[in-house]
């Protein structure tokens, strides 16, 4: 039975990876064992009828998802089924994406994961009653030659501090609120063990920790089969943090920013000219002599005391890459690179020409308007510029390529007609300060600079 079934997974997760959004209204639909009279048009899908796409755990959409989160029958007697797990921080900009597990208790023993599926392919709610209920939630998964409808038996949750260490790729977060320290990413890596209720050295230090958690079931010796993608790269990839190679790069590399912008602030001269190399790159892969460096000095001291370099506050940069193997965003103007002959980090390039935009500075940008998916009523807020060439701007630390806009209201219908086109704004910088903004910078649009 077993082997039928894991065959049938196999089968399953394939057809799911290649199906289509829009469906096939001609191929039928079974639920238990049974062939019914829906079709694909008799169900709602997740992230249609304005429930959203995405979230995490620092905004409002994070209970969506979680609200998907969970078992989904197969047979009657409850000893195969399905285990869904969507990704509430998913980077996709269409839906998040779904991990699914197949299980079967019959012989105590599990499946493998599948790769991941889009979850609007296959989380779907009835719309009609019938053999199914009305609004019954549930997984259409497609077989090929016909779909089954597998109702949502129980709904889950993921207990623990780092819940999202199971459900989110950890490489792709930039910050996480309430991880800064190295002891703080063990907690979360063997969380993710611990919540398939591995059992740990007796008397060890997980062992001891993870006792003291209410939700933790010590059960299995090996839990690797029940783990999904997403938990497997998270795995390896925590571990690498953990490792004692990058945590001593990242050290090193904090150490000599911390020192290279001390004789900035104090203006040694000597001790930056001891840290750069005979030759240094510059703005488009030119190269500068140490000679001409010091004859610049002036320049480059002006230059690194800005907010975007030295001006910020240093101490909070192992803290805000805690989740990175290296340490980024340290400054906009230079680059350091670790030296093997001399055992440490030199200055290995300067943007002379790299000046970033000040918060509330006019500036002018091209780019593609486009439109966040939202449940509620739009606002300008849910509009972006996609740029062509995005600037740095002072006391953020955007690193990517789209900005909000902030519309005038009155001509917020003629951005709506505009979406997906290239078009030039001009506007006032806006940096957003809060942790939970969408987007570290907005652009408040003046009127009438609309030009495609």
């Amino acid at each position: 039975m077993f082997y039928y079934l894991f065959i049938s997974a196999i089968v399953l997760f394939s057809s799911v990876s290649q199906a289509k959004v829009g469906g096939d209204d001609n191929k039928p639909v079974w639920f238990n064992n049974q062939v019914t009279a829906y079709h694909y048009s008799d169900f709602n899908f997740w992230g249609k009828n304005k429930e959203p796409f995405c979230g995490g755990s620092s905004d409002e959409y994070a209970a969506t998802a979680d609200q998907w989160l969970g078992r989904y029958a197969v047979t009657r007697e409850d000893k195969t089924w399905y285990r869904i797990i969507p990704d509430d921080n998913s980077t996709a900009d269409i839906a998040p994406q779904c991990s699914i597990q197949y299980i079967d208790t019959t012989d105590g023993k599990f499946a493998v994961t599948t790769d991941h599926t889009e979850c609007r392919l296959i989380l779907a709610s009835t719309q009609k009653a019938g053999p199914i209920p009305a609004g019954q939630k549930g997984a259409l998964l497609d077989f090929g030659k016909y779909y089954a409808f597998l109702p949502l038996q129980q709904v889950e949750t993921l207990p623990g501090r780092y819940p999202e260490a199971s459900r989110s790729p950890i490489n792709l977060r930039w910050k996480q609120p309430n991880v800064s320290t190295v002891a703080d990413i063990r907690i979360m890596l063997n969380e993710i063990f611990a919540r398939y209720g591995y059992i740990f050295t007796p008397g060890g230090e997980m062992d001891t920790w993870f006792r003291a958690q209410p939700w933790y079931k010590p059960k299995y010796s090996d839990v690797s089969a029940l783990l999904t993608d997403t938990e497997h790269d998270n795995v390896k990839y925590l571990k690498s943090i953990l490792s004692d190679e990058v945590q001593q790069d990242k050290q090193r590399l904090f150490k000599a920013v911390t020192d290279f912008c001390r004789a900035v602030k104090t203006e040694n001269i000597q001790y930056i000219l001891s840290n750069i190399p005979e030759s240094i790159s510059y703005d488009a892969d030119q190269l500068m002599t140490k000679d001409v460096f010091q004859e610049r000095m002036p320049e480059f001291l002006d230059i690194m005391k800005r907010p975007e370099n030295c001006g910020q506050k240093l101490p909070n940069l192992l803290k805000d890459n805690i989740l990175n193997k290296t340490i980024y965003d340290y400054s906009n103007n230079i680059e350091l690179e670790y030296d093997q002959k001399k055992k440490k980090y030199l200055l290995s390039y300067i943007a002379w020409d790299e000046r970033c935009v000040k918060n509330n500075e006019q500036i002018e940008l091209s780019g593609f308007i486009v439109k966040r998916s939202s449940p509620y009523k739009e606002t300008a807020e849910t509009l972006m510029l996609k740029t062509v060439e995005f600037p740095c701007v002072s006391g953020s630390k955007a690193s990517n390529i789209y900005v909000m806009l902030e519309v005038p209201a009155q001509e917020y219908d003629d951005y709506i007609k505009n979406i997906y086109r290239k078009v030039t704004l001009k506007g006032k910088v806006k940096v957003n300060p809060e942790k939970n903004a969408i987007l570290p910078v907005s652009l408040i649009v003046e009127p009438h600079t609309l030009q495609q």
